[in-house]
């Protein structure tokens, strides 16, 4: 397990990121994070994949579908490899279908097939509905912010 955490030391992470660079023909980098920056942001990824896949647990669970609390593991690891998958098709904006389709198909080891991909289908609706009330409420404050930064600048003419 350990030797997958090789390509995140900085100097190996530096030089894959510029051969990747080079290949578009974009300018190099130098990056300033050291591997306790590296490992404490792969640790926040790691508890987000966490949190989404266990969500997934629930839904499943929601559905009134028996499963063990054993198959937890399997069903965050089966939504990590799909969110994954979806990112690598860099060509199908934000992996649509392919994420879906690589979590029925992990899924359906444990559930029937209709239903992983309902699951498949669900989540991604609710996730992306998180996602946009994210949004919302971040431009609510930022623009809340920006309103008071101009209040406070009237103030001080």
């Amino acid at each position: 397990f350990l030797f997958l955490l090789i390509p995140l030391y900085p100097p190996i992470l530096e030089k894959g990121i510029n051969l990747a660079l080079k290949i578009f023909k974009k300018s190099q980098v130098k990056l300033s994070l050291s591997i306790k920056h590296i490992l404490f942001l792969l640790s926040g990824y790691m508890f987000i994949w966490f949190i989404y896949g266990f969500a997934v647990f629930f839904i499943i669970l929601g559905l009134n579908i028996n499963i063990s609390f054993m198959c937890v593991v399997f069903v965050i690891s089966s939504y990590a490899t799909s969110y994954i998958g979806g990112l690598l098709m860099i060509l199908i904006p934000g992996g649509i279908g392919v994420r879906e389709g690589l979590l029925t198909l992990l899924l359906k080891g444990i559930v029937p097939v209709y239903i992983s991909s309902f699951v498949a289908i669900v989540q991604r609706l609710i996730f992306t509905l998180a996602e946009i009330v994210g949004l919302i409420l971040t431009v609510i404050i930022q623009g809340g912010r920006k309103w008071r930064k101009k209040a406070l600048k009237k103030e001080q003419k």
